[in-house]
């Protein structure tokens, strides 16, 4: 399983949030953590991880499957997102060529 963080800056056009930086010897904007990223190398692992958050009653914020990739987003207690991501590496195009593929496959003819 792969993991990353992302921050983005969360100050509105026009606002004043910004922060000292001694690194910098000046105002920054103000930045916060904005998601736990972890990266599932199997489907299945993805939906493990799922069910046992089910079983906690954590459910996901919002679900999104693009075809090749899904993705399942959570909010921890203080607020930070967490995503848990999935690829099957496949392209939009390849998709119905592998299902086609499978169908072949499993057809009885193909026995």
């Amino acid at each position: 399983m792969s993991f990353w963080l992302t921050s983005a800056v969360k100050s509105t056009p026009g606002s004043r949030r910004l922060s000292w930086s001694p690194r910098h010897r000046g105002w920054l904007p103000l930045v916060r953590l904005h998601r736990f990223a972890f990266k599932y190398p199997t489907l299945e692992g993805s939906f493990e991880t799922h069910a046992r958050l089910a079983g906690s009653s954590t459910t996901p914020t919002i679900s999104l499957n693009r075809g090749p990739a899904m993705w399942m987003y959570y909010e921890d207690p203080d607020k930070n997102t967490i995503e848990l991501y999935y690829d099957s590496g496949y392209t939009e195009e390849d998709i119905p060529v592998e299902l086609l593929k499978e169908l072949h496959d499993e057809s009885p003819s193909a026995n």
